[in-house]
């Protein structure tokens, strides 16, 4: 842990730049497999960061010599194990997770998500693989749009395995246009969590002064 960190603000920089290192690592190659990961990462990049910044701000008031608590009641308060300052961090967490899912979605419901021009090829795939639903996985932050945009990205990639184990047709000019809609889909996802993790991370903050002040910590 940096000692030198603004305790009083989660390490956004960290986040957004560490973010958008696994938005090239894994989803440069739109494949189900890598979407899985993406989203994984992701949960664990913004747990990782939400414990730090606790450890952080329960060691400022613990052991920093200008910020430090020194009335030992209520120093015992803000340590005690199942009701203070770290308890009450990681409730609030546990009830405003980053959470992944993964769901089956039907046939017909991946078909609905795909362009105009990619459905008769589609439908023709799927009839001849006898295939009735396709698993795909989500990413959700609070009750953002991240979980809609990361599940379209893995109807699309799903419907990409699909197509390689199907039929084709007009093979050559699907290929293009699924390249273009992937990188619209990858802007949206990209600029979709951001303000997700924005919101969240804003929530958590107000919550982390909330529980200061319970402890009256200004």
């Amino acid at each position: 842990m940096n000692n030198s960190s603004n305790f009083s603000r989660i390490n956004r920089v960290r986040i957004f730049d560490e973010l958008a290192n696994l938005e090239k690592q894994y989803l440069t190659e739109l494949r189900e497999a890598n979407i899985k990961l993406f989203a994984s990462e992701a949960k664990k990049l913004v747990d990782n960061s939400f414990d730090d910044f606790i450890l952080a701000q329960e060691q400022t008031y613990t052991k920093d010599s200008l910020k430090g608590i020194t009335d030992k009641n209520v120093l015992l308060a803000f340590t005690d194990i199942k009701t203070g300052y770290r308890r009450r961090m990681r409730d609030w967490v546990e009830a405003h997770p980053v959470e992944t899912a993964e769901t089956e979605v039907s046939v017909e419901e991946l078909e609905e998500k795909l362009p105009l021009h990619e459905r008769a090829a589609f439908r023709h795939s799927v009839a001849a693989l006898g295939i009735g639903t396709v698993s795909v996985v989500g990413l959700r932050i609070l009750t953002g749009s991240s979980w809609v945009y990361l599940a379209e990205l893995g109807v699309l990639a799903a419907a990409g395995h699909l197509y390689q184990r199907g039929k084709k047709i007009d093979e050559q000019r699907t290929e293009v246009m699924r390249h273009q809609q992937e990188v619209i889909l990858r802007k949206k996802v990209a600029k979709a969590i951001r303000e997700d993790l924005v919101r969240w991370i804003d929530t958590a903050e107000e919550e982390n002064r909330n529980v200061l002040k319970s402890f009256n910590i200004e």
